[in-house]
């Protein structure tokens, strides 16, 4: 038979955590971080928007605020639980 662990051996060392916990919050940083541009991003396409009179350039800008939004939704839905 194989000697029992004692619970020193067999925890995972702190630093291991240590370093999950910063790389962790290094991601969420990052991802508030792009939440916040691309909230800018919107507000600036949407006055775009607002003050263009060319129909072109309204379909381009409709499409560019609908996938930033798309974006925006995605980052937010990761970003939520935190």
């Amino acid at each position: 038979m194989y000697p029992a662990l004692t619970p020193v051996e067999t925890a995972i060392p702190v630093r291991y955590w240590e370093d999950k916990t910063h790389s962790i919050m290094d991601t969420l940083d990052k991802l508030f971080a792009l939440q916040k541009s691309l909230s800018s991003d919107l507000s600036q396409v949407q006055k775009q928007l607002h003050t263009a009179k060319s129909p072109a350039a309204k379909v381009i800008l409709k499409s560019k605020y609908s996938l930033l939004y798309k974006l925006h939704q995605q980052v937010c839905d990761m970003v939520l639980p935190y």
